[in-house]
């Protein structure tokens, strides 16, 4: 085999593999014998990386943006299409934390509302007791007034028990939900959910029924009730249970 002067072999095949390579052109599969190939990435869509990126900008609830920015990225908040389910987290995060402001956390209810007021409510059900700042139990009874949603009713009774509301009982937030949303009025839904409500929810019903109405009427109602209904009816909770 003819030598070639002052190149090495291992030299050559480089240069005759990258010839190779270079006119093989788009049309070569350089895969290899052995199989299988090199899987695809699998990227998401400018859609979904957009969501995505709208619903952690809204997590992140950076308080250092100037409220009227924040206030615009909620109102343009996407709620259909790729990411929406991202976004929707992203909301209720803000609506369900006394981190943000009164106004911000009533924009994202509202917006999530718009969209879908089931999932909303149904989200309540489960949070409202977590809301501390009082504003914003004032900002949510509003809302569920005006959308009569008495399903919410035991989770009002709940938040109803925590002693932090100030001034009188008729006086609350809660309060005022319970007597527009209860068709049987205030007592009766109050006295109907110690006897028929859940272990949590009947505490609380007591825990407000005995606060609000004082011993002496509470022994009254009881008296009233036949033995089948005190039967039916749970022990009186612990007052001092966290309600």
């Amino acid at each position: 085999m003819p030598r070639l002067s002052g190149v090495g072999w291992p030299r050559v095949l480089f240069f005759a593999t990258l010839a190779v390579l270079a006119g093989c052109g788009l049309g070569c599969d350089t895969s290899g014998a052995a199989g299988g190939g090199v899987e695809p990435e699998i990227t998401e869509t400018a859609a979904e990386a957009e969501a995505r990126a709208e619903a952690e900008a809204l997590r992140l609830g950076d308080r250092s943006v100037p409220e009227r920015e924040r206030l615009s990225r909620v109102a343009g908040a996407r709620l259909d299409g790729p990411g929406a389910a991202q976004v929707a987290a992203a909301l209720h995060g803000l609506v369900w934390s006394d981190r943000h402001a009164v106004t911000v956390r009533a924009a994202a209810a509202g917006r999530l509302i718009e969209a879908d007021a089931d999932g909303f409510w149904a989200a309540a059900n489960r949070w409202l007791g977590a809301v501390d700042d009082r504003r914003m139990v004032g900002v949510l009874a509003e809302r569920a007034v005006a959308g009569g949603r008495a399903e919410t009713l035991p989770a009002w009774v709940r938040r109803w028990a925590r002693g932090d509301g100030g001034g009188g009982e008729a006086e609350r937030s809660e309060y005022r939900v319970v007597e527009a949303l209860a068709a049987e009025g205030v007592e009766a839904t109050l006295t109907g959910l110690v006897r028929t409500g859940d272990g949590r929810t009947a505490a609380a019903a007591w825990t407000v029924w005995y606060r609000w109405r004082g011993e002496a009427a509470v022994r009254a109602t009881l008296a009233g009730w036949t033995e089948q209904d005190n039967a039916a009816g749970p022990e009186r909770p612990d007052l001092t249970a966290d309600a």
